[in-house]
């Protein structure tokens, strides 16, 4: 769920339509009812969340990017802070496979490494390197590595420093001051993780075949392509994640189709329950603001007619959200 959500909040979406679909038509045109069961579900809110800071976080990204973020050279590393290091593990005192890299980004507090690695660069100077005397858990993947005391030298070349968005520079981002700024992210954070929970509350029984089928030839083209450069098949593809041809069509069904579908089968429902319609000039005006933002064909960057339709609805849907949630006491 937190990768369809990551997403669909950063706007990168999956182009999800086979080439050459004009169907100009609104898509969901049916009872959400006859796909899903939603069992009770709360709508009060606790900002503390890791929902919430999640969707915080991604409101940041979409309004400011990389641009309020600093380069540094000199200080130390910091939680938070995204550290360029090279690293060599070795176990007794031998590097082992998998183990070394360089000009790594890791984005330190974010739990991609094993415990101990990101804390242990806490404080470093930036510039220098560092020992860390780690253990890997007796569960790890790795057979070899499991349980086992290793070393890891790290060297730390530089780090990114996220910026704080202040009364000046969030002007030159669309915000009318700091507190616009602010205000305008609890709603999102808040109407995020309302949908969250909603989401979490719907069994889905069955999916809509006509979107289902237009994401799923899509998929299969993609990944034609993808295995033609690379001077594959489909059938190596599958073999070379450890699945027969046929394991991996229903993979792609189950995980990448029916999870984004069903995501937006949500963002329906949500209108469907509120007697909202999702109408021809709201996708017409969520085009034109995607024409604006991007500056070139959609096409070109994925967005066909169902990815611009389902964008619309999921921005309705939090609209609606906004004026349903509650903040936890």
């Amino acid at each position: 769920m937190k990768r369809i959500f990551a997403l669909v909040l950063s706007l990168l979406l999956v182009c999800t339509l086979f080439a050459g679909c004009g169907d100009s038509g609104l898509y969901y045109d049916y009872d959400i009812n006859d796909y899903i069961t939603v069992k009770e579900y709360s709508n009060i809110i606790d900002p503390e969340s890791e929902d919430y800071i999640y969707a915080a976080d991604s409101f940041f990204e979409q309004s400011f990017g990389e641009n309020l973020n600093t380069k540094l050279t000199e200080g130390t590393v910091q939680t938070g802070d995204i550290a360029n290091i090279d690293y060599v593990g070795k176990l007794d005192g031998v590097a082992f496979d998998g183990g070394t890299a360089t000009g790594y980004d890791l984005e330190i507090g974010s739990g991609q490494f094993i415990d101990g690695f990101e804390d242990g660069l806490i404080g470093v100077e930036i510039g220098t390197s560092v020992n860390l005397d780690l253990t890997f858990p007796e569960g790890y993947q790795s057979t070899e590595l499991a349980g086992k005391a290793v070393v890891f030298e790290v060297k730390v070349n530089s780090v990114t420093r996220k910026g704080e968005p202040t009364e000046d520079n969030v002007k030159r981002y669309g915000f009318a001051s700091l507190d616009d700024y602010k205000d305008k992210q609890a709603k999102y954070a808040a109407s995020v993780s309302l949908f969250k929970n909603i989401y979490d509350a719907v069994t889905f029984n069955s999916h809509p075949k006509k979107e289902s089928n237009l994401h799923y030839n899509y998929l299969l083209k993609y990944y034609e392509e993808v295995c033609a450069k690379n001077n594959m098949t489909i059938a190596d593809l599958a073999t070379a994640n450890s699945m027969t041809e046929d394991q991996l069509y229903d993979y792609l069904l189950e995980y990448e189709v029916h999870g984004e579908v069903e995501f937006y089968m949500v963002a329906y429902y949500i209108l469907q329950v509120n007697g909202v319609e999702l109408t021809t000039e709201d996708v017409e005006a969520k085009r034109k603001e995607l024409d604006e933002e991007y500056e070139q064909p959609l096409e070109d960057i994925g967005y066909y007619e169902i990815n611009i339709q389902q964008v619309a609805a999921y921005d309705k849907a939090l609209e609606i959200l906004e004026q349903q949630y509650e903040i936890k006491k």
